[in-house]
């Protein structure tokens, strides 16, 4: 019997490869047919997105799913600087080489998403699509299931994480290097490298 797709170790092995963390579910259609949830694990799917990955007869699918209150990322997504935009249209450029077929509406509105600056700069509402046929996929090979979401649910993620606005957290730092004055606060950066590691992973993919 064929086994649904691990979702989890999809998303474990995609964190460890973009250094950024993910979480998957592995889930049915009402007609019985396999798709993947991919998501930021750090942040509430209601206030951010999930790209959820369909399964057809050698066939593939990814969509773009914001969440119930995701406006105001997909607000600050439309503000990405020019550098993630032109991370995102060289995904969406390697993905059409290798005969992907991808869709991209703004507010409704058809545009090229290997085309940012023809963009409008005020998004309110976002879709995303991602088909690739043929494909080796929902087959009795698992493995090769495995392998090709890995790879195109893989370059599809990240292009949308590309332009998702990932800031440089702060945490406290307990040892108050600077002297601080009692009860001053030390704020480090502790995620630019990881922020770092995902543009350096995501330029190998385009390249």
């Amino acid at each position: 019997m064929k086994k649904r797709p691990d979702a989890e170790r999809i998303a474990k092995q995609l964190t460890a490869y973009y250094g950024l963390p993910l979480a998957g579910h592995s889930k049915q259609d009402e007609d019985g047919h396999d798709y993947v949830e991919l998501y930021p694990e750090d942040v509430h799917r209601n206030d951010g997105f999930c790209v959820r990955l369909s399964l057809g007869w050698r066939s593939l699918k990814g969509e773009f799913v914001p969440g119930s209150f995701a406006a105001p990322v997909i607000e600050e997504m439309g503000k990405a600087p020019d550098e993630d935009k032109a991370v995102f249209s060289g995904l969406v450029k390697r993905m059409r080489a290798e005969r992907g077929i991808v869709k991209m509406q703004v507010n409704g509105n058809d545009v090229d998403p290997a085309q940012p600056e023809t963009w409008p700069s005020d998004w309110k509402r976002l879709a995303l699509i991602l088909e690739k046929t043929p494909l080796a996929v929902n087959t009795e090979d698992e493995e090769d299931t495995e392998k090709e979401l890995l790879h195109w649910g893989g370059r599809f993620l990240a292009g949308i994480l590309a332009l998702t606005p990932l800031e440089d957290a702060a945490t406290e730092d307990a040892t108050n290097p600077e002297d601080l004055p009692e009860g001053a606060k030390s704020r480090i950066e502790v995620n630019r490298y990881e922020r770092n590691r995902f543009a350096r992973a995501a330029c190998i993919d385009i390249h």
